[in-house]
């Protein structure tokens, strides 16, 4: 702060400050729990979580299983107050030699449930998978998005998906397909659903013909406003560039992709509000490490802005990784990560949270309160009609554990005057 000169004179306030003092004050998200120990494990390893708001109240969050050289998908309801419900079910029972990407999960205004993850397994082809629970319950029904049409793993690569859907069963899925790690490499196609198994249309490649980025285009993630219509971005490895295309209702391009952020992108997530806005979020490399940004856009795909620093600058940490950001009804949004030399062991959690227009509430914020081990991969999403929202990550806070799934909720006090 700025001290005036003693005895200096008094002068008035300009009218600009005296607004500022006025305007309604951006508070901290505040705490409702502790850490919530959602899923511990003993000689299976659980990570990379997912979640997704449920449309009467509370979350739905899955996530990775390992056993050794087995693979499989698990999940749980969490209620609105934070409490873990029953005892979770299985997606898909860990399997010898199936290796399974990170899922995702929507939630359908009748209770359904919705999942998605890509799997392979050493010379078998690569797939993209969904399993959809209705609202009776039972043990689900697994099926594929695209067929198996991936090329065969040599390595047991699993594609990545991403998932996104309505209260009323739409929804619209994005994985990589063809055989990575080769000079082949991967494209990332979108297809667009009626109801589980009922698709709208067929698999489009996101970023069109001719290009000549072909086998190049990878990590897709996708948003999804409601009126159906769907946002995509992913990385393009050979222009060192993460790009975005929108699509209607029925799957149909809305226009050519367009570049979100030249540079080296790590990985990349995308939200977006009822009315069509939405934000992306991104970790890039930077001479001391990487960082997290954000770019806002409107309903038709124009940008709002420059992109915005989200992980301070001059940190501790040199590497702030694994964003995830979510989007309330109103436009605000908060991002999550994780990065090193925060809590004195691995890596933590942080969050900021931002209004509409972009205002950070505040500065960021660590998630995690446990410092033992490392404390990863996060995810966020806030519950509808609420001012909440439930951070989840993996965690090795666990003596003897392989990996835990954790989470802890949040409030999102209403801006005061002061």
């Amino acid at each position: 702060m700025r001290a005036f000169p003693y005895n200096a004179p008094v002068r008035p306030l300009p009218l600009l400050l005296l607004l500022l003092l006025a305007a309604p004050a951006l508070a901290q998200p505040v705490p409702a729990t502790g850490e919530i120990l959602i899923s511990v494990s003993g000689a299976t390893s659980r990570l990379r979580p997912g979640i997704a708001a449920a449309r009467g109240g509370g979350f739905v969050v899955v996530w990775r299983e390992i056993g050794g050289q087995d693979g499989g998908i698990a999940a749980r309801r969490v209620s609105a107050a934070g409490a873990p419900l029953g005892t979770g079910f299985v997606v898909e029972p860990l399997d010898e030699g199936r290796h399974t990407s990170d899922p995702q999960v929507v939630c359908r205004a009748d209770g359904g449930l919705l999942a998605a993850w890509g799997e392979a397994a050493f010379l078998r082809p690569g797939c993209a998978r969904a399993w959809f629970l209705g609202p009776g319950g039972g043990e689900g029904e697994i099926f594929d998005l695209g067929g198996c049409t991936t090329a065969t793993s040599e390595n047991g690569r699993a594609p990545n998906v991403a998932l996104a859907g309505l209260p009323d069963g739409r929804f619209t899925a994005a994985w990589e397909e063809g055989l990575a790690m080769t000079s082949a490499g991967t494209d990332v196609v979108v297809r667009s659903f009626a109801a589980p198994g009922g698709p709208l249309s067929a698999a489009l490649r996101v970023d069109g013909e001719g290009t000549g980025a072909e086998g190049f285009q990878t990590a897709p993630a996708v948003a999804q406003d409601a009126a159906g219509r769907s946002v995509v971005v992913w990385l393009d490895e050979r222009n060192a560039a993460l790009y975005g295309r929108r699509f209607d209702a029925a799957g149909r391009p809305l226009g050519a992709r367009f570049l979100v952020f030249s540079g080296s992108a790590v990985e990349a997530a995308v939200a977006a509000a009822p009315d069509g806005r939405f934000v992306a979020v991104w970790s890039a490399f930077e001479q001391t490490g990487t960082r997290i940004f954000a770019q806002r856009f409107d309903a038709a795909g124009r940008k709002r802005g420059a992109p915005i620093p989200v992980s301070p600058a001059g940190s501790p940490s040199h590497r702030h990784r694994e964003p995830d950001v979510a989007m309330d009804e109103s436009g605000d949004f908060a991002v999550v990560w994780d990065a090193d030399r925060i809590d004195g062991a691995g890596t933590g959690v942080l969050g900021r949270l931002y209004d509409a227009d972009g205002v950070p509430r505040g500065p960021a914020f660590r998630v995690n309160t446990t410092g033992r081990g490392s404390q990863g991969h996060p995810a966020v999403a806030f519950a509808p009609g609420a001012r909440t929202f439930l951070v989840v990550w993996d965690s090795q806070r666990d003596p003897g554990a392989s990996g835990s799934i954790v989470g802890r909720l949040y409030t999102v006090a209403q801006p005061v005057v002061p």
